[in-house]
């Protein structure tokens, strides 16, 4: 759990672990956090992945170079290779912890 757990919408946070398991490209993730939280910026959409997926934030500080999130550092494609695998080891994780 994040510092800020406390202050997150714990429903978004079922849907997203939801849809990775369901392997939902990390973009559409991105734009789910979007959708949900008014305003959601970088830094929102970082917060919701550390506590949906048990993510520290040296593992995720890169996904705010995101095309998804208006910058042109990670196209689409990029931000799938290299976050999906990390997405997945979380859900992974959080599910072997649930048993």
């Amino acid at each position: 759990m994040t510092e800020n757990s406390a202050y997150l919408d714990k429903d978004l946070v079922q849907i997203l672990r939801q849809s990775a398991r369901n392997r939902m490209l990390v973009a559409d993730l991105i734009r789910t956090v979007q959708t949900h939280v008014n305003g959601a910026n970088a830094l929102t959409v970082m917060t919701y992945f550390m506590e949906a997926f048990g993510l520290s934030l040296s593992a995720i500080r890169e996904l705010e170079g995101a095309e998804a999130l208006g910058n042109a550092a990670l196209s689409d494609n990029e931000l799938e290779m290299e976050f999906q695998p990390v997405i997945q080891k979380g859900i992974a994780d959080i599910d072997a912890a649930a048993r």
